[in-house]
């Protein structure tokens, strides 16, 4: 096993060349995945070992580690986020070029055929319930989602359906966005609902995805597949947003001053990035380390298993108590000396891929993964703004962030729970398709730009 120095230029090596081949062969956009997934990888797993690397320890935790993670284990993770990565690159670069023969330019008609149209009233109806709803979640239990773990889940007040509401004002702001654009009126609106969800829901997703769901919007809106200029700067940003958010939040309800909430941000980023081991938000990839240790000694190969709670996660826990958690698999793999179901850790695309088969897991689940992002990328690249299918897309490619270092639930419960109201739009359009107003055969070879004039059938 190398050494820390030795896994962070192998990683390094392994990004800089996977990241040509895709840009020499792929021919890649800003919408393909391969950009959210390096974006989490180069934070998840190269930034730690650079960190560690400078002379920090790997992740302790005295409450639930007795056993600290060894720097061995970190390396051995990092080796297999590098095998997940090359696996993504050979599905990306073979789904390019399957499809580079039968890609075609978009065809407004078939789409209004097909009548995946998105209808502005339709869309604002969803938005409209979504929000009121998620008002209503937030006002129910609102600030002590934070200590949800304590709450009943078994009460039909305090269980998951209810907490999953939490998030669901930010995504109709969203939706709203993604058909009116982004008039003064609903931006300034936009800012209102993000920030009073932000100081009622200790979930920093629900923002920071929000958030990214725009800049992809706006994307969208103006026809870019290039990276503009002001993508990465905006990617940056969120990521500065995205670690202090939640103490922040916690600031800001405690009533702190400015000057009280700089401090905590300045303590917060000299813990994370300066401190001998860093912070949580930084160790993602030693909680991989770890749980690919615990399958080692548990012995077990899952062989998919760790997906069957989400098949039975729809049920409410107060019809069936001993419902299987979601992270099920996590809290059978722990010991008490590495508690990482109690502590609510997670183990990532790569350790779950390992916990289910292993190294041979960890490159079919990457390679798996890939593939069908990039197949699905291939049928919606070309498709007009305004189509169920490029607002579902938008949303399934910023949620990949989730997916990789959360692991494989959150393909189903970003999509059809946090964030149910673009799953559930999107269905709308697809059950009961759109159709154009009579004597209007226009419109099909005009485009979906005319769309905008309301023309359309709810």
């Amino acid at each position: 096993m190398p050494t820390v120095e030795g896994a962070a230029q192998v990683d390094i090596f392994v990004t800089v060349v996977c990241g040509v081949l895709l840009w020499r062969y792929a021919k890649l956009t800003v919408w393909h995945p391969a950009c959210i997934i390096f974006a989490a990888h180069l934070y998840v797993v190269t930034s730690r070992l650079v960190q560690l690397n400078l002379g920090r320890h790997p992740m302790r935790v005295p409450d639930a580690f007795s056993w600290p993670v060894g720097m061995d284990e970190v390396v051995r993770a990092g080796i297999a986020s590098d095998l997940a990565l090359a696996a993504m690159t050979c599905a990306w670069l073979i789904s390019a070029r399957a499809t580079s023969k039968t890609r075609q330019k978009a065809r407004p008609g078939r789409l209004h055929r097909h009548g995946h149209v998105l209808s502005p009233t339709r869309i604002r109806i969803v938005a409209a319930l979504a929000f009121l709803i998620g008002m209503l979640g937030i006002f129910t239990i609102g600030r002590r989602f934070e200590t949800a773990v304590f709450l009943d889940p078994t009460a039909w007040s305090t269980s998951g359906y209810v907490r999953a509401t939490l998030t669901w004002p930010t995504w109709a702001a969203c939706l709203l966005h993604y058909v009116e654009g982004f008039p003064v009126w609903l931006t300034c609106s936009t800012a209102g609902v993000f920030l009073f969800v932000a100081l009622n829901n200790f979930s920093r997703f629900s923002v920071v995805l929000g958030l990214l769901f725009l800049i992809y919007t706006r994307l969208s809106l103006t026809g870019a597949r290039r990276f503009p200029a002001w993508f990465l700067p905006a990617g940056v940003a969120l990521w500065a947003l995205w670690f202090p958010m939640k103490y922040i939040v916690e600031d800001v309800n405690e009533g702190k001053s400015f000057a009280e909430m700089r401090e905590t941000v300045a303590g917060y980023f000299s813990n994370e990035l300066g401190s001998e081991a860093g912070g949580l938000d930084t160790q993602f990839l030693d909680m991989t380390a770890s749980a690919m240790t615990l399958a080692d000694l548990n012995g077990r190969l899952f062989w998919g298993a760790t997906v069957q709670p989400v098949l039975v996660g729809p049920i409410p826990r107060a019809l069936w108590v001993d419902k299987p958690r979601i992270n099920e698999y996590v809290w059978e793999i722990s010991i008490p000396a590495r508690q990482m179901g109690r502590s609510q850790m997670t183990v990532g695309l790569v350790g779950e891929g390992y916990i289910n088969l292993r190294y041979p897991g960890v490159f079919i689940l990457g390679f798996a993964i890939a593939y069908l992002y990039s197949a699905v990328y291939a049928r919606v690249i070309h498709v007009e703004h305004r189509s169920a299918q490029r607002l579902l897309y938008a949303f399934l490619l910023v949620s990949l962030l989730q997916v990789y270092r959360d692991g494989l639930s959150s393909i189903v419960w970003f999509p059809l729970v946090h964030a149910a109201p673009i799953s559930l739009a999107a269905l709308w359009h697809w059950l009961w398709p759109v159709k154009l107003a009579a004597r209007r055969p226009h419109l099909a070879a005009a485009g979906l730009s005319e769309m905008a004039a309301g023309r359309l059938q709810a």
